[in-house]
């Protein structure tokens, strides 16, 4: 949960430059040492998104820890505009977490 509150963390501070940060969490780098994640990792993207959608795939196909990638038919920031099927899908994850 950590990473998510710091990717959202990171949102807000880069405000009008957010395309740019959402761009590099998907570059090249990022897909490359995502392998060195260990912790259990929620992608959440949006298939309508042109940032995240081209490079969803790939980024979960590429990580070692088991990413558990969830797809939804649409476009833009889920928290803001889903925020009901956003709280289910991450409550739904961290459940699975607990024993």
């Amino acid at each position: 949960m950590t990473l998510a509150a710091d990717f959202f963390i990171e949102q807000v501070k880069v405000g009008p430059r957010r395309k740019e940060a959402h761009v590099a969490a998907f570059s090249r780098e990022a897909i490359g040492r995502i392998s060195h994640v260990r912790a259990p990792t929620l992608l959440m993207i949006g298939t309508q998104d042109m940032w995240a959608c081209a490079r969803g795939a790939e980024l979960a196909g590429a990580a070692t820890n088991g990413v558990e990638l969830v797809e939804y038919d649409m476009a833009g920031e889920m928290p803001r505009l889903d925020p009901g099927r956003f709280a289910t899908t991450t409550a739904t994850f961290l459940e699975k977490l607990v024993p």
